[in-house]
Protein backbone atom coordinates (compact mmCIF):
# COMPACT_ATOMS: atom_id res chain seq x y z
CA UNK A 1 0.00 0.00 0.00
CA UNK A 2 1.37 3.67 -1.24
CA UNK A 3 0.35 6.78 -0.57
CA UNK A 4 -1.38 8.50 -3.25
CA UNK A 5 -0.18 12.05 -4.91
CA UNK A 6 -3.38 13.42 -5.17
CA UNK A 7 -7.01 12.68 -3.46
CA UNK A 8 -9.64 10.83 -4.91
CA UNK A 9 -12.13 13.93 -6.64
CA UNK A 10 -14.73 14.38 -9.94
CA UNK A 11 -13.77 16.37 -12.33
CA UNK A 12 -16.74 17.68 -14.80
CA UNK A 13 -18.72 14.56 -14.02
CA UNK A 14 -15.82 12.01 -14.18
CA UNK A 15 -15.12 10.26 -10.65
CA UNK A 16 -10.96 10.16 -10.17
CA UNK A 17 -9.85 7.56 -8.23
CA UNK A 18 -6.12 6.89 -7.23
CA UNK A 19 -5.22 2.84 -6.65
CA UNK A 20 -2.98 2.79 -4.04
CA UNK A 21 -2.14 -1.09 -3.91
CA UNK A 22 -1.04 -3.92 -5.52
CA UNK A 23 -3.99 -5.63 -5.01
CA UNK A 24 -6.57 -2.58 -6.55
CA UNK A 25 -4.16 -2.59 -9.37
CA UNK A 26 -4.18 -6.24 -10.24
CA UNK A 27 -7.86 -5.94 -9.93
CA UNK A 28 -8.11 -3.06 -12.25
CA UNK A 29 -5.63 -4.51 -14.99
CA UNK A 30 -8.08 -7.42 -14.90
CA UNK A 31 -10.96 -6.09 -15.11
CA UNK A 32 -9.58 -3.39 -18.19
CA UNK A 33 -7.20 -5.88 -19.59
CA UNK A 34 -4.50 -4.25 -19.63
CA UNK A 35 -0.75 -4.07 -17.58
CA UNK A 36 -1.13 -1.49 -14.95
CA UNK A 37 -0.95 -4.59 -12.44
CA UNK A 38 2.83 -4.15 -13.07
CA UNK A 39 3.44 -0.65 -11.81
CA UNK A 40 3.47 -1.94 -8.14
CA UNK A 41 7.56 -0.87 -8.08
CA UNK A 42 6.35 2.93 -9.60
CA UNK A 43 3.72 3.35 -7.44
CA UNK A 44 5.58 2.35 -4.37
CA UNK A 45 8.63 4.61 -5.20
CA UNK A 46 5.91 7.23 -5.25
CA UNK A 47 7.05 7.81 -8.66
CA UNK A 48 3.44 7.03 -10.09
CA UNK A 49 -0.39 6.72 -9.29
CA UNK A 50 -2.54 4.48 -11.54
CA UNK A 51 -5.94 6.58 -11.57
CA UNK A 52 -9.21 5.05 -12.75
CA UNK A 53 -11.55 7.40 -14.20
CA UNK A 54 -15.23 6.56 -14.26
CA UNK A 55 -18.01 8.54 -15.95
CA UNK A 56 -21.74 8.47 -14.50
CA UNK A 57 -22.59 5.74 -16.64
CA UNK A 58 -20.01 3.50 -15.14
CA UNK A 59 -17.71 3.53 -18.46
CA UNK A 60 -14.12 3.44 -16.91
CA UNK A 61 -10.79 3.89 -18.26
CA UNK A 62 -7.44 4.31 -16.54
CA UNK A 63 -4.59 7.02 -16.25
CA UNK A 64 -1.40 7.46 -14.80
CA UNK A 65 -0.18 10.31 -12.88
CA UNK A 66 3.92 10.49 -12.94
CA UNK A 67 5.82 12.94 -10.79
CA UNK A 68 9.02 13.94 -12.51
CA UNK A 69 11.41 15.93 -10.14
CA UNK A 70 10.19 19.08 -12.14
CA UNK A 71 5.90 18.38 -11.90
CA UNK A 72 3.91 15.92 -12.04
CA UNK A 73 2.83 14.56 -15.72
CA UNK A 74 -0.68 12.80 -16.18
CA UNK A 75 0.02 10.12 -19.14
Amino acid sequence: RWEPLIADCQINGISVNVLTSSLALRKHGNEMEHCVGGFNRFCLANSCNVLRLMDADGKQTTASLVYTKKHPVLV
